[in-house]
């Protein structure tokens, strides 16, 4: 009889240890991060405001070649504002074979990077130092280095970013 109860006791224990996990409640769930890096054909960015701190632009068709690189990083679904994304677009000739732009020559490409989260210097920058270099490798796909900085808005404080990135031509060019 000790036996049984034993085993009754250690089952009712068991289950109820099990009934408290939440394997399939919310809170273990997410949204896993996603990285993109995008070439768009006959594309260019259009500036809508001459808002110097938080510019507005959209990205029109055109004559350019426009690379779109967009990180968003693990969103926990049970907890808010946890997420976070970065968004870097520039435009090129689509001639060329390779480029290279440097501090001045660097606001011909029109590169602007995005952060969106919730924190202070959330928001569009137009970059204006930094380098920029790029090669085709085949008839769709391009290694591309990265190295901006920029003053963050609100915190004033200096923000130095490196990517080094491989785009690829999208395919339905949308």
């Amino acid at each position: 009889m000790k036996l049984l109860l034993t085993l009754a006791l250690t089952f009712l224990i068991a289950q109820a240890t099990y009934a408290q996990s939440n394997d399939d409640s919310l809170a273990n769930a997410f949204i896993p991060e996603k990285k993109s890096a995008v070439i768009y054909l006959q594309k260019t960015i259009k500036l809508n405001s001459t808002d110097s701190i938080n510019p507005d632009y959209e990205i029109a068709n055109g004559t350019r070649m426009l690379f779109e690189y967009e990180y968003r990083s693990k969103d926990i679904i049970a907890m808010s504002d946890d997420e976070m994304m970065e968004k870097i677009i520039f435009s090129i000739n689509p001639n060329r074979k390779s480029f290279s732009f440097c501090n001045n020559s660097i606001m011909d490409t029109r590169l602007i990077f995005t952060q969106s989260c919730f924190c202070r210097d959330a928001g569009n920058y137009i970059i204006k130092a930094g380098n920029i270099s790029g090669k085709k490798i085949n008839a769709t796909t391009w290694k591309v280095k990265l190295k901006i900085s920029y003053l963050a808005r609100n915190s004033g404080i200096k923000v130095n970013k490196t990517f080094y990135l491989t785009y690829k031509i999208a395919k339905n060019n949308d």
